[in-house]
């Protein structure tokens, strides 16, 4: 068996320590699709189109907000129209909010974090 030096063992423990306060010390970001349906926690075919009366699903990843809450505000022609709160759950979570037969219009969603900051926004049409 063969033994790691002192300073090795100082050294990796010091990466690891590095490695994790990146992973919680990160600014919190989402990555955000519209799409037609969600499979799998997962956004399918993402469009920025859709016809009136489709169902529009927008998918989130949220990550760095473990703990807190993240609000899909969801706004047609500039006019906010509704708002739907999820509670993160991990580091890493994915969720979606959506409409049922949607009318026309400039549509967008923009992700709020808990203090009310911005974190993204996604912009599609209804025709």
């Amino acid at each position: 068996m063969r033994k790691v030096a002192t300073g090795s063992k100082l050294a990796l423990a010091l990466c690891m320590v590095a490695a994790l306060a990146t992973s919680v010390l990160a600014e919190p970001s989402v990555e955000l699709k519209a799409a037609k349906a969600i499979v799998k926690h997962e956004a399918v075919d993402p469009q920025t189109e859709f016809a009136v009366g489709d169902t529009v699903f927008v998918w989130s990843k949220l990550l760095g907000l473990k703990d807190k809450t993240a609000t899909h505000v969801w706004k047609k022609d500039g006019k906010e129209v509704w708002r739907m709160d999820h509670t993160v759950k991990n580091n890493s979570y994915r969720t979606y909010s959506k409409r049922r037969s949607i009318k026309a219009g400039a549509w967008s969603v923009e992700v709020l974090d808990d203090t009310g900051k911005s974190l993204g926004e996604l912009s599609f049409t209804v025709k």
